[in-house]
């Protein structure tokens, strides 16, 4: 199957890396899978891409920004070599589908190109309620059907969805270069790993840290992942510091290499409500890293309970405790970090997100050139 990919890569977050490890693994089973990236980049997604022997072509295709006209009109005037060296790129390569995770993206891609090749919407997120509209007013008739990257997302978009074909495919990782983590020792470090927001309720942290100061002696530090100059990041170390919870912060700023966080880490911890999927949570296990994190938003669909980690109620701060003091003990946190590195090798892997991808675009209806053709 010939698959086109609009990949992002203006920066690399982690739709990039997704759709990177869903196109190297589909080609390592012969399908021929190349990347669109944004044409304004650094440099660092089309380095990884070069290095994975992936096809890619830059575009500088813009869209419609209201609150920063001078990126808009930057974007307009690219428009028309874009186009054209996109119809150029669809004519010699003949993709049997184009995936676009873009919504806007989408909506300006629908006005321009053929209606004779096929194109599917890939969720990564969840969408917001304006997106919802745009989806089903401009985008949806051209499509020959959507896929999300988790039941959550799926049922989110379910009113914008509702006239197309829509499948699941969870991510996945090369779990090959995932490193074992041997935990052991006396102070026990949780994990909170991303983008620094409200989103990601560094403030229940917190609260769970009290929990555990008063309820037992065991040492215990979060460890925290992410942008520590922002204002919600100053907000939560004022607060830290208010309660006299300072002490058991490590707050390690943004960390591009994976062996530096999940080395020293001893169980990830995630309270986030509405988290699309989770790859954090994949990446620690897959690692033999032990998981505690929301009952909520994708993370069901990733953690088995008790089995790999633990689902615990979004709003109890006394549970969660109560899991992470569970797992002070050294061979309870190993045999779940084995369990969840199995569970991942059957579940998560990018080897079976590329055979289940494909899987999907048959089930949306979509063969290759040469299965019609037969």
């Amino acid at each position: 199957m010939r698959l086109l990919f609009f990949a992002g890569g203006s920066y690399i977050g982690g739709m990039e890396i997704v759709t990177m490890h869903l196109m190297e693994a589909l080609r390592s089973d012969g399908h021929d899978a190349r990347a669109v990236i944004s044409g304004w980049n650094d440099g660092a997604y089309a380095k990884l891409l070069q290095e994975r022997n992936i096809p890619y072509y830059e575009l500088k295709l813009g869209r419609i920004y209201l609150r920063k006209p001078s990126w808009t009109i930057d974007g307009l005037m690219h428009w028309p070599k874009a186009i054209l060296s996109l119809r150029r790129l669809l004519s010699e390569m003949k993709p049997d589908v184009i995936v676009i995770p873009d919504i806007e993206l989408a909506a300006i891609v629908t006005l321009f190109l053929p209606r004779s090749t096929p194109m599917i919407l890939y969720f990564h997120s969840k969408l917001a309620p304006v997106l919802r509209s745009i989806v089903k007013y401009a985008v949806i008739k051209r499509m020959a059907g959507a896929i999300a990257v988790s039941k959550y997302v799926r049922d989110t978009a379910s009113c914008a969805l509702a006239d197309i074909k829509t499948q699941v495919v969870h991510n996945g990782i090369p779990i090959d270069s995932c490193n074992i983590r041997v935990s052991s020792r006396s102070v026990i470090r949780l994990g909170i790993i991303g983008q620094v927001s409200e989103g990601k309720r560094l403030s229940f942290m917190l609260d769970v840290l009290e929990v555990l100061r008063n309820r037992c002696d065991y040492d215990y530090r979060l460890v925290i992942f992410g942008n520590n100059r922002t204002a919600y990041s100053n907000r939560v170390l004022l607060d830290a510091e208010r309660r006299g919870l300072d002490q058991f912060l490590e707050w390690r700023g943004f960390e591009v290499d994976q062996s530096k966080i999940y080395s020293s880490l001893d169980v990830l911890v995630a309270p986030a409500l509405h988290e699309a999927f989770g790859m954090t949570v994949v990446e620690s296990m897959a690692r033999g890293i032990p998981v505690v994190v929301s009952n909520a938003g994708g993370f069901p669909e990733v953690v088995s309970d008790g089995v790999t980690g633990y689902l615990v109620d979004p709003y109890s701060p006394e549970e969660m405790a109560q899991r992470l003091i569970e797992l002070q003990d050294d061979a309870l946190r190993k045999t779940m970090g084995e369990a969840g590195r199995e569970w991942v090798r059957t579940k998560f892997t990018s080897d079976v997100m590329a055979r289940n991808f494909v899987d999907a675009c048959h089930g949306l209806g979509i063969e290759s050139v040469a299965s019609r053709t037969n």
